[in-house]
């Protein structure tokens, strides 16, 4: 291949991970709201029991439009992996020969499942203590004057 056919190869891989990963984010603007509900439970509970005021605060006017979009390009993104990881792969794969194209499926679905399962785990496991110390350093008066 020229030069220019490489070019033409990578514009093509470049805007189908870009449409997928648009794709993605509308399915993410769907579900961010969804998604906040979840991540915010375990703050609104800490709250309560620390017997504060079960409302949470944003500091910019368009504080929650912009965490929706925020968290639907994430989303977009973490969705659209495999693809963009395979397309990744079909740009670079031609330069290989047969015996290194065994780990191809490796390459393009491994690295999105664990981003899959580390997102629920990191937020069920840390975010509870974490907004247990907050909430119990704010009840003695350490952030709030």
């Amino acid at each position: 291949m020229t030069f220019f056919e490489h070019l033409v190869e990578l514009r093509k891989r470049i805007i189908n991970s870009l449409i997928s990963v648009g794709v993605g984010a509308m399915v993410g603007w769907y579900v961010a709201p969804h998604f906040v509900d979840w991540i915010t439970k375990p703050m609104l509970k800490a709250l309560k029991e620390a017997g504060l005021a079960q409302q949470l605060v944003y500091t910019h006017p368009a504080g929650y439009l912009n965490l929706l979009i925020t968290l639907s390009i994430y989303l977009g993104l973490v969705l659209a992996s495999p693809i963009v990881l395979y397309q990744i792969w079909l740009f670079v794969a031609p330069r290989f020969t047969n015996t290194n194209a065994a780990p191809s499926l490796d390459f393009s679905f491994l690295p999105s499942s664990y981003s899959w399962a580390a997102s629920p785990s990191g937020t069920s496991s840390c975010c509870p203590i974490s907004c247990g110390f907050s909430c119990i350093s704010a009840r003695r008066g350490r952030w709030c004057r």
